[in-house]
C-alpha cells in the first residue's frame, strides 16, 4: 500500500495489537458497525436540527477514531462536534466524514488481515 493511502497510524495500531491480541479483530468489527450507526445518527440529528445528539455523537466517534489511530477521521469528528448543526457546510462535512470513514475501515481491515 502506498504511504499516502495509509490512513491508520501504524504505531497506535501496533500498540493496540500488542495489548488486545486476537481481540483486535473484534474491536475493529465493532468500530465499523458502530461507525455506520454513528454516521446515520449524525445525519438524522442534522435533519432534525438536534444539536445535542449531533455534538455527542461526533464526540464519541472522535474518541473511538482516535483510539484506533484514525487521526484524520478524528479531526473531522472534532470539527463536526464544534459546528452548529444548522450551518450550511454540515452536509459537505458529513460527506467528507463518510468518505474518510470508508478509507479508515479499509485500512483497518487490511491491517487486521495482515496479522
Amino acid at each position: 500500500m502506498d504511504e499516502r493511502e495509509q490512513v491508520i497510524d501504524r504505531e497506535i495500531f501496533d500498540e493496540l495489537r500488542e495489548v488486545m491480541g486476537e481481540d483486535l479483530a473484534t474491536l475493529v468489527t465493532a468500530f465499523v458497525n458502530d461507525g455506520e450507526k454513528r454516521i446515520q445518527t449524525l445525519r438524522q440529528a442534522h435533519a432534525s436540527r438536534d444539536f445535542d445528539t449531533f455534538r455527542d455523537t461526533a464526540h464519541s466517534f472522535k474518541g473511538s477514531s482516535s483510539n484506533l489511530g484514525a487521526a484524520d477521521l478524528a479531526d473531522l469528528c472534532a470539527r463536526l462536534q464544534d459546528t452548529p448543526v444548522s450551518e450550511p457546510q454540515v452536509p459537505d462535512m458529513l460527506k467528507a466524514l463518510e468518505q474518510e470513514f470508508v478509507r479508515a475501515c479499509r485500512d483497518l481491515e487490511r491491517l487486521v488481515s495482515a496479522g
